[in-house]
């Protein structure tokens, strides 16, 4: 033994009439049923009168050795404290105690609170303490540990239910669920009275148990009750380790079952936060505690939160409510100089995170089903939609064409962009449908195309390159409107140089899936072109490649020009351009193909996988 003092803590004197205590003996190896009669009749100085019914409670035939016991505690003074020291010193060594935890509750709620004048009973009583018999129960201001979920609290107690789900940073071991039982008669016996029930949900198969009470009266102060808790689980804490928590009480239909799945909260939003992405999936690699069933309902979660307003979820976390906000900064009143740098907000981060998992198929499918019926719930600015969609998209995920399809349909028409119509949802549902590939919006995309209404002229070359993409899909072939092929054919000469040559070679590719006389057209019309800048040009080149011409080489020129804008930060320029190379691979040199592989915008490095892998195809 070293220092006995810290082997049996809290073992202290009477300050007041007890109400309630206990002790919690966790013993260096499990014990079996005679075991733990010879540890009480040892430790019977420290139960007093209630040996024997403790002695009682131990059933003739325990499921399994118990390493943790919970014995009935009666504080003394003088001579009879100084001999439950003895007691516990003396069954360290001969009955194998690693550890001792003695804990006592002095107060509670007096019977009379509702007859006290209104200057105690009302205003702010948790600071009066004639509410209590011995003074107002421990509290403290927050947990030791993270803790999700407290702004989702009522502050009106009555009738209320409230518990907190807790994470082990073990796995439970036999006799912890008596252990967890007696720290939740700890939280509660000030209240008694106050209190309908209460009870303990176990989640063995993942570590996570969950305390609850329900029927709380108006006597109850909930911000005391929750600080209270906090002390609670702070002294938990110390017995048994715990990593994470969460408020929140659990459903009758939880509290009933036999194997009950307890989610303990979410650690990877604060992981984003600090670390990014890259944080992230470290804390996927390494999980430590969390299950993967549990991460998976992390994603999900994050997902939800991410890409849902803050005005439409009752019961968000205050901080994450503060983080997600999707309103403006307010104008600095100091000058620009003297101003902090304004961060872009964690929403969009968030945002980004999701997509970039997406993207790279780390996003659980399950989070996809919850994100992709947000497609068909508008919401002011369209802030959320716009998020669903990038992440979508990015996943690849094709049952949400339907809906992609149908907010194209709703934000646009020939005559341009409906009043409930976003340029910005517009181009990100447009950017999505490039991606996704897919025969169903060749309709919605070729009326943008053809639209009229000067609103439009932003996505026009966009919706001609998915329109491309979509036509050379599997089943995809069918014919168009020569409506389309003129509309597509004037965006060639365009003064935008980027989009000229985004539309020469969506022209190209578009052509090689019509009729020998629609395709003769577009061939003519790219040999006459005679644009003389290097994005156009080099765009004509590759399209009259992909059309079967024979045409010099440029394939060092285009490297060169991918290269300059990636470092020159023209992501834009850098994405148009890089396109080109998407059918041949090998055709950007190893150097800008790694450069495109590390630019910051997803959709670059999305874009850097197609070219290495030549997933444009040929026709």
């Amino acid at each position: 033994m070293t220092d006995n003092a810290s082997r049996a803590i809290g073992l202290v004197a009477r300050t007041a009439p007890v109400h309630f205590a206990f002790a919690v003996v966790r013993l260096r190896q499990p014990a079996d049923r005679p075991a733990l009669l010879a540890l009480g009749h040892a430790l019977a100085s420290v139960a007093g009168d209630a040996l024997p019914a403790w002695l009682a409670t131990i059933p003739a035939e325990l499921p399994a050795a118990v390493r943790w016991v919970v014995v009935p505690w009666q504080p003394a003074l003088g001579p009879a404290l100084a001999a439950q020291r003895e007691a516990v010193l003396a069954a360290q060594d001969r009955h194998g105690i690693d550890r001792a935890w003695f804990h006592q509750s002095t107060t509670r709620l007096r019977a009379d609170v509702d007859d006290l004048p209104a200057d105690a009973a009302g205003g702010d009583p948790d600071d009066d303490d004639r509410r209590w018999t011995a003074g107002p129960p421990p509290r403290r201001p927050a947990a030791p540990l993270p803790v999700d979920g407290l702004a989702a609290i009522d502050e009106r107690a009555a009738g209320a239910d409230l518990g907190i789900a807790l994470k082990l940073a073990a796995p439970p071991e036999p006799g912890q669920d008596s252990v967890l039982h007696a720290f939740l008669s700890l939280w509660l016996a000030p209240y008694e009275g106050a209190v309908g029930q209460a009870g303990v949900v176990v989640d063995e198969a993942h570590g996570a148990v969950q305390l609850w009470a329900s029927g709380l009266t108006g006597a109850i102060d909930t911000l005391h009750l929750v600080e209270h808790l906090f002390a609670v689980v702070g002294a938990l804490h110390e017995v048994v380790p715990l990593v994470h928590g969460r408020f929140g009480a659990p459903s009758i239909e939880a509290r009933r079952e036999a194997a009950p799945f307890v989610f303990a909260g979410n650690p990877l939003l604060a992981t984003w936060l600090e670390e990014g992405g890259r944080g992230v999936d470290a804390a996927l690699a390494q999980p430590g505690p969390w299950s993967a069933r549990e991460q998976a309902h992390m994603l999900r979660e994050l997902a939800i939160k991410v890409t849902t307003p803050v005005a439409t979820l009752p019961g968000l976390d205050e901080e994450f409510e503060a983080l997600v906000a999707d309103t403006e900064e307010p104008a600095p009143v100091a000058p620009p100089a003297a101003a902090p740098p304004r961060r872009r907000a964690p929403a969009v981060l968030a945002a980004e995170l999701l997509a970039e998992r997406a993207a790279a198929d780390l996003l659980h499918r399950r989070g996809l089903d919850v994100l992709r019926p947000l497609l068909a719930q508008p919401d002011p600015g369209e802030v959320r939609r716009a998020r669903v969609v990038r992440i979508v998209g990015a996943a690849g995920d094709p049952a949400a064409v339907p809906d992609l399809v149908a907010v194209l349909e709703a934000c646009a028409n020939p005559d341009g962009l409906t009043p409930s119509g976003r340029p910005e949802l517009v181009a990100a549902v447009v950017d999505a449908l490039a991606t996704l590939a897919h025969p169903m919006a060749i309709t919605a995309l070729a009326d943008l195309v053809v639209g009229s209404g000067a609103a439009l002229d932003p996505v026009r070359a966009p919706a001609l390159a998915a329109l491309a993409a979509c036509l050379l899909a599997p089943g995809g072939r069918r014919p168009i409107s020569d409506k389309v092929v003129t509309a597509g054919l004037a965006l060639t000469r365009s003064s935008d140089d980027l989009a000229a040559a985004s539309a020469i070679w969506a022209m190209a590719r578009l052509a090689s899936t019509q009729e020998p006389t629609r395709l003769g057209r577009v061939r003519a019309a790219l040999e006459a072109t005679t644009a003389s800048a290097p994005a156009p040009r080099l765009a004509r080149q590759a399209g009259l490649r992909w059309l079967g011409a024979s045409v010099a080489g440029y394939a060092d020129e285009l490297s060169a020009l991918v290269r300059a804008h990636l470092e020159a930060g023209q992501h834009q320029a850098a994405a148009v351009l890089a396109a080109l190379a998407e059918p041949w691979p090998g055709e950007l040199a190893a150097p800008t193909l790694a450069a495109l592989s590390e630019a910051p915008p997803l959709a670059l490095r999305v874009l850097a996988r197609r070219v290495r892998t030549g997933r444009g195809g040929r026709r």
